[in-house]
């Protein structure tokens, strides 16, 4: 059975997630206190992200081309505001 696809509001959960992590410095136990889950789907959820990233930077590798390919410098990593997908 295909997964679901995730809608925006699962997107905007994960973002926030991250952003508590990375930002805020929270442990996966207060992130889940926050969005509603428990700690191990928290830490499910950063994995599933770790693994995307590496298959993408794999993918990257194999095909010779950078990791990024944003034609505006502004847009590549550290270039949005905190909180982009809030706006």
């Amino acid at each position: 059975m295909p997964a679901r696809m995730p809608s925006r509001t699962d997107d905007e959960m994960l973002l926030n997630m991250l952003d508590m992590r990375d930002f805020d410095g929270l442990s996966a136990s207060k992130i889940g206190q926050r969005a509603g889950r428990s700690r191990a789907a928290v830490c499910g959820l950063f994995k599933r992200v770790r693994d995307d990233e590496a298959r993408h930077e794999a993918e990257c590798a194999a095909r010779g081309v950078p990791v990024c390919q944003c034609l505006k410098p502004e847009n590549r990593d550290g270039g949005m505001t905190r909180r982009w997908w809030r706006s």
